[in-house]
């Protein structure tokens, strides 16, 4: 089955989309951990070469960031005494937490940018101002790429078309300052980029009695976060990033919850799904879960395309999202670790109005 680009409804990036526009730049479950050194993050360090590598490699690059984010989650749930013979105390835990918030930043901010000949640069960018791009990465590539091609309209246009600038309009909703709209109305979230495990580029308040307490404000340039102060309140802004395990803590970030609520709705709508370099683990169970439950919502769903290594691996994974007896056409489209693949078909028209 050939995959209609143009028309697709929903597309979905994980990290093997984020690796194939950066010509392999971007880290993939392992080799997250290439650049973690003791000096600057001690504690994630120790719990990383502990728990990552688990005694099964040596070396800490080899370390299964997978592995790391399901030992932090499971001494969520476990007795004080074994929680404190495996992290320490509930503030050597946060450490861990906060170190790790800040090496993923510097870890993707590091990593360099992407040229608009690259193919899976000019995939995403084949999309429709109507498809709506569910990202489970920190990264900015999908924020760039779609912000960068020609013709969008950029906030505060009331012809709103950038899919970026539009999550910007819908967390900005979302935020404790304005009242609370609802975001599964369709001329809501369509054509929106919507990420459901925040950015490197997003930034908020933990001062309670700031009226900007909690709100998620994405740099406008997707650059990457760096410490400053709070413009209402003056005290330092924190990083906005959710960790993708079983539990995920959500609540920690309540207003993440705009973009769960309209990715939602995009599932429940879409009869073609795309999906690009995600493959659904089942560590990440509430994901799977909430695609199931929009899937069987309306039923709408028809086509699902996969671009990855393995595509049908993944769709073996997706099968998870679907409800028992309920069948989709599948489009197997295989990536390659080098060059370009046999499908790909380079777009004649120029895409971008910039180079990155």
């Amino acid at each position: 089955m050939k995959w209609n680009f143009f028309g697709t409804n929903v597309v979905i990036l994980g990290a093997g989309f984020s690796s194939a526009a950066t010509e392999g730049r971007s880290p993939l479950m392992r080799g997250f951990f290439d650049k973690l050194e003791r000096d600057n993050y001690p504690e994630l360090y120790d719990f990383v070469n502990e728990h990552g590598c688990n005694q099964v490699c040596t070396r800490i690059e080899d370390a299964n960031v997978e592995n790391v984010l399901l030992a932090l989650d499971q001494t969520d749930n476990c007795p004080s005494p074994l929680r404190n013979r495996l992290v320490g105390n509930l503030f050597e835990k946060n450490s861990i937490c906060d170190q790790l918030a800040y090496y993923t930043i510097m870890r993707f901010k590091t990593m360099g940018g992407w040229s608009p000949e690259n193919w899976a640069v000019q995939t995403l960018a084949k999309a429709s101002e109507r498809t709506t791009v569910i990202s489970m990465n920190y990264d900015v590539l999908a924020d760039s790429i779609l912000s960068s091609r020609t013709g969008m309209e950029h906030f505060p246009s009331k012809t709103l078309s950038c899919p970026h600038c539009k999550m910007r309009y819908l967390l900005s909703q979302a935020c404790n300052c304005t009242t609370h709209p609802g975001f599964t109305d369709e001329t809501i979230w369509q054509g929106a980029l919507l990420k459901l495990h925040g950015s490197i580029a997003w930034k908020r308040c933990l001062n309670p009695a700031c009226c900007a307490y909690q709100c998620l404000v994405p740099d406008e340039q997707c650059r990457a976060f760096e410490p400053h102060e709070c413009p209402k309140c003056s005290r330092m802004c924190s990083p906005a990033l959710v960790m993708p395990t079983m539990n995920k803590n959500l609540k920690e970030t309540p207003e993440i919850d705009a973009m769960w609520q309209a990715a939602m709705a995009a599932i429940e709508n879409a009869e073609s799904i795309l999906i690009f370099g995600f493959s659904f683990p089942r560590s990440d169970e509430l994901l799977i879960q909430s695609f199931r439950k929009a899937i069987e919502t309306s039923k709408r769903l028809k086509k699902v395309g996969i671009i990855d290594l393995d595509p049908q691996a993944v769709a073996h994974n997706f099968r998870c999202c679907l409800p028992v007896g309920y069948h989709v056409e599948y489009a197997y489209l295989n990536s390659t670790k080098s060059g370009v693949p046999d499908w790909f078909n380079v777009e004649p028209k120029q895409l971008f109005n910039i180079c990155n």
